[in-house]
């Protein structure tokens, strides 16, 4: 009866950890769908400044309508504008997420360390 409670105070905390990591692993989870959102985001402005720059004419004697190129050119400063500021905005959540992705990962070496312990630990035990 002593070494189980030996085990069980030795192993317990353990928990706890395994708690913190899925309370991390749900906000990877999260970061993974904002990524997915942001790299759909910048996929369509881009597609969407391709197609307005291509209807231009580059060659002969083109003339243009100079409203027309003025709100093309402005449109896309626009979106080029609202492209930084979203990834300025996303600048702050990457350098946010390295410090729990490098947080999550020295947590999994230390628990790795700590199972090996626990698992040796009990070896010992058995052989008790």
């Amino acid at each position: 009866m002593g070494n189980n409670i030996r085990t069980a105070a030795f192993c317990d905390p353990q928990e706890s950890k395994v708690t913190a990591a899925e309370a991390k692993i749900a906000h990877l989870e999260a970061w993974a769908l904002l990524e997915r959102d942001h790299s759909s985001s910048l996929l369509g402005a881009t597609e969407a400044l391709k197609a307005s720059t291509l209807r231009l004419p580059i060659v002969g004697k083109a003339t243009a309508d100079i409203q027309n190129l003025k709100d093309a050119f402005s449109s896309a400063v626009e979106m080029m504008q609202a492209m930084a500021s979203s990834i300025c905005s996303l600048s702050s959540k990457v350098e946010e997420m390295n410090s729990l992705v490098a947080e999550l990962a020295s947590l999994a070496a230390k628990e790795t360390v700590l199972l090996e312990h626990c698992k040796d630990f009990l070896s010992a035990l058995a052989a008790i």
